[in-house]
């Protein structure tokens, strides 16, 4: 019980932390989709990513995985049987490893650090 209470405080920073980076990043893919829509010639690029999961459990592999879901131009397409590999399917892969250290940065470390003190 103390434990909990002793990290309320941080999980509520983090959980408010990682609101506002999912809804910078859900903007900014409305916002280039939406501007591909506009063009004449859309520079979508499409592509299936194998990105390298460093999480291991699977309630945050699940959430990783949903909240990919839910950003415009991306889908969780597949895991792979040793839960090592989430293959996404993007409309913007021309440069995997932007991708891989954006997911890595804005989506897998915030979900790692909230499923720890849980």
């Amino acid at each position: 019980m103390i434990h909990f209470v002793l990290t309320l405080p941080r999980r509520c920073i983090l959980l408010l932390r990682f609101m506002v980076i999912y809804t910078l990043m859900k903007s900014k893919a409305n916002l280039q989709v939406s501007g591909d829509i506009l063009r004449l010639r859309p520079q979508i690029r499409p592509g299936v990513i194998a990105y390298p999961l460093a999480l291991r459990g699977d309630f945050a592999i699940f959430l990783l995985s949903a909240l990919l879901t839910m950003i415009p131009a991306t889908l969780s397409v597949d895991l792979s049987e040793d839960r090592k590999i989430l293959y996404i399917h993007g409309l913007y892969t021309e440069d995997r490893d932007a991708f891989i250290q954006e997911v890595r940065r804005d989506l897998e470390t915030p979900i790692a650090e909230f499923c720890r003190l849980t």
